[in-house]
């Protein structure tokens, strides 16, 4: 995408040899084709002599110094994703317990861009709306704040007390699915959040929206299993009949919806988060790494990552002492 690419000629301009790496699981394949032969930033990345290329091991002949990742728990370090894997381990910065990255991509990223998406692709107001949020992790605040300033009437589906408690106290309510869901008229799936599946097919109102936000939300495979009879409603829209005789209305395939017409997050909120994968790589180049394994990023950088951005909004820091 731009924003990446725009990072990959940064790098390059500084003296990098940049390879680019792209996942057919989250890449639009005519986008990205239509990319590689049209965009003027992927021009300029030909004319820079930037490769592009699909597969970890293509890009990484020779020594590797390391890598910085977002990783989420349970996922593999970028450098066990190389077929065969990268042996010995490499250093890797790991971006996942940033708070400034959290931030950015939860608390606002995913909350913007995933209620705009599914506003532009339905055509409907969420102001006065039922709508149900999957979890109260950092995305699942988020699109339940975005939900409500859109004037959407939110209720959140939790298992974890805490985040049961957090949802309440910011003015959500809370309730299990078999109360809330036969009233619902959109449902948001997040990441970490309680499961749509099969379990809730008879609890689903007749013509609920059914939609992913999340940087890996997906609406459940058994859910969608109990479907049948697809039709294609409108644009990234599609309805599907269910086994109670009610039918549900698929955003996106039930893959993220802030992706599905490629506008992602918020060009300010992936600035930030680039701009972190740049400090892990100055973290990196800088070395005295003992050994491999994963490595925070160094609080000092996320700090003056912070203020840069503090400033650059128009804010301003009172002096420490």
């Amino acid at each position: 995408e731009p924003k990446l690419a725009a990072l990959a000629l940064r790098l390059h301009a500084v003296g990098a040899d940049v390879a680019v790496l792209g996942r057919a699981t989250s890449t639009d394949a005519a986008l990205s084709e239509a990319t590689l032969s049209e965009a003027a930033l992927s021009e300029a990345l030909r004319r820079a002599g930037v490769s592009v290329h699909t597969r970890l091991e293509d890009c990484a002949s020779g020594y590797i110094l390391g890598a910085t990742a977002e990783m989420l728990p349970g996922q593999k370090g970028a450098t066990m994703q190389a077929q065969p894997p990268v042996e010995p381990p490499v250093p890797v910065i790991d971006l996942s317990g940033s708070a400034l990255l959290a931030l950015a991509e939860n608390h606002i990223g995913i909350g913007q861009a995933s209620v705009m998406a599914f506003v532009d692709i339905t055509n409907l107001q969420l102001a006065g709306r039922r709508v149900v949020v999957c979890g109260y992790d950092g995305a699942g605040q988020s699109v339940a704040a975005h939900v409500a300033a859109f004037g959407g009437r939110v209720t959140v589906v939790e298992t974890d007390p805490l985040r049961a408690a957090q949802a309440l106290m910011a003015g959500f309510s809370v309730a299990a699915f078999a109360t809330v869901l036969p009233g619902a008229e959109v449902v948001f799936v997040t990441d970490n959040g309680p499961t749509l599946g099969a379990r809730q097919v008879p609890h689903l109102a007749d013509g609920t929206l059914l939609c992913a936000a999340g940087l890996h939300a997906a609406i459940s495979a058994d859910l969608l299993a109990c479907a049948r009879n697809r039709r294609d409603i409108r644009a990234f829209v599609a309805e599907f009949d269910l086994p109670n005789a009610q039918a549900v209305k698929v955003i996106a395939q039930g893959r993220p919806v802030h992706l599905a017409e490629g506008q992602g997050l918020p060009i300010e909120v992936s600035d930030i988060v680039l701009a972190l994968h740049i400090k892990g790589l100055d973290q990196l180049l800088r070395g005295g790494f003992v050994e491999g394994g994963t490595h925070g990023l160094a609080p000092e950088a996320e700090a003056e990552l912070a203020g840069v951005k503090v400033c650059a909004m128009g804010g301003g820091l009172e002096a420490k002492g």
